[in-house]
């Protein structure tokens, strides 16, 4: 989680802590798109603005890896595993809603 004031806070198997914000993604302050660009309301539930510095990193680690070049180990770039685990995590959150019961994750 990374509040307005630039605190990155992480959870984990040891606990909550303090970590400092990586160089490359500055908290500034979110800019919205120009409000006539917004004209759905599927627009303006996801174009508010934060989400910036984040894509960038992920659109400068794509074109790297395209580029042949290196790119950083950390954070360490999402591979198609990590996105079929996290469909695995997402099926079992709607089978669990769905029945209202706990769903193991193989």
């Amino acid at each position: 989680m990374w509040d307005e004031f630039g605190t990155v806070r992480v959870a984990d198997a040891d606990g909550t802590r303090e970590i400092p914000p990586p160089d490359d993604l500055p908290p500034v302050a979110p800019e919205a798109p120009p409000a006539d660009l917004l004209t759905t309301s599927y627009d303006n539930l996801h174009a508010f603005g934060i989400d910036l510095a984040p894509y960038t990193r992920l659109c400068t680690t794509f074109r790297d890896l395209i580029d042949g070049r290196p790119v950083p180990d950390d954070p360490r770039p999402a591979t198609f595993a990590d996105g079929v685990a996290l469909m695995r995590v997402l099926d079992a959150i709607r089978a669990s809603a769905r029945t209202r019961c706990w769903v193991e994750i193989e």
